[in-house]
């Protein structure tokens, strides 16, 4: 199939057992509501081979397919080999980096998506130049031998925050998918690190180049604004901010309870199930009528997956929004909702009982990089 114009957003599936099988739902329930639907991230890193297969059979009304890949030296947690790539070292030698591009195209030609995607590696200041430029050689040598009758490309880099100034030196009709690791959970709300990627983003846009950020949630849905063409989240929070903060506890400590949270699309910000039911009686409130918010409203237990739908939804709404002609369309209408999340907050601050948690982080910040 032809790419859709942008804006696009991807759902994106995750480990098994992190609501993989929920997604197509969302597309059913855009679907009925005449509604386009999300498209599917397909990613060999996070799940084995066997679960992308089925996920890609299954994908119902979820589209356009794409797959992500570049993550390596993961054992598989459910004793269901990973794709083969993905089980080896990062490439280091031109020889592993022919390997790993030859068998990612391969097995992405049998799924027959409807992009393909090459893989690369997690990159750090470190491994500039070098690094970076043994990827992009891989690339061109396989772009120069690819099918007359392949799908669009994308070049996928997986970069750490502290170095996203990237600038490709890749054939022009291949667009880039960028992960970004940030340092920090509290990314989204850092001007200094949003900058740098509005900065690399409107650049690749400007050459005329597709930007998928891939795992990116909110961030991704703000980078439409600085050109991009589209962004993925999936059903878990790792999904919507890849970052490299790790959470410590002592051996034998329980995981903590999961927390109930609800993804307010007016404030563009996840609060607690209590802090929105607070919210859902204030003026001006514009209830989600989603099939997934009328479960939650059933009572009964918090339901994390129709929470985590729910999200998925708000987001594709949210990127919707955000449809237009042209890249100063679609800044301008993720400036519009912004602002009308600031002056929404601004009215709903007071409400009684509300916790600290429910303030939108980074409003202010967006608003000054749109």
């Amino acid at each position: 199939m032809t790419l859709p114009d942008a804006p696009v957003f991807f759902a994106q599936h995750t480990s098994k057992g992190r609501g993989h099988d929920r997604l197509s739902a969302v597309a059913e329930a855009r679907s009925k509501q005449s509604k386009a639907p999300p498209g599917l991230l397909l990613d060999f890193g996070a799940v084995h081979l066997r679960g992308v297969e089925e996920d890609k059979g299954k994908a119902g009304k979820l589209t356009p397919i794409l797959p992500s890949g570049s993550a390596y030296e993961i054992p598989s947690k459910w004793k269901v080999p990973m794709a083969s790539w993905v089980q080896r070292a990062a490439p280091s030698t031109k020889a592993e980096w022919n390997a790993t591009v030859k068998e990612s195209l391969k097995k992405q030609r049998e799924l027959d998506v409807d992009a393909l995607v090459v893989p690369g590696a997690e990159l750090e200041a470190g491994d500039y130049p070098k690094g970076l430029e043994d990827q992009i050689d891989a690339i061109r040598r396989a772009w120069a031998e690819r099918a007359d009758d392949d799908p669009p490309w994308f070049a996928e880099f997986c970069l750490h925050d502290d170095w996203i100034n990237l600038l490709t030196d890749l054939p022009d009709a291949i667009g880039v998918a960028l992960r970004i690791r940030f340092a920090k959970r509290d990314a989204a709300g850092d001007a200094s690190v949003l900058g740098k990627l509005r900065f690399v983003v409107g650049a690749l846009a400007d050459d005329g180049r597709k930007v998928l950020l891939i795992q990116s949630g909110i961030v991704g849905w703000l980078s439409l604004a600085w050109g991009a063409w589209g962004f993925s989240a999936g059903m878990s929070q790792e999904s919507w901010l890849y970052h490299r903060t790790v959470i410590r506890r002592r051996s034998g400590q329980p995981s903590p309870p999961r927390v109930e949270r609800y993804f307010e699309r007016q404030l563009l910000h996840p609060v607690l199930s209590a802090d929105h039911g607070r919210l859902a009686n204030a003026t001006g409130y514009t209830p989600c009528g989603c099939s997934f918010c009328n479960a939650l409203a059933q009572g009964g237990a918090w339901d994390h997956n129709a929470a985590a739908q729910h999200s998925l939804y708000a987001l594709a709404s949210l990127t919707e929004a955000a449809a237009g002609a042209d890249r100063t369309a679609r800044r301008d209408a993720v400036r519009a909702t912004i602002e009308s999340a600031q002056n929404q907050w601004a009215q709903w601050k007071g409400t009684a009982g509300l916790s600290g948690q429910a303030a939108p982080a980074g409003l202010s910040v967006w608003r000054s990089l749109v």
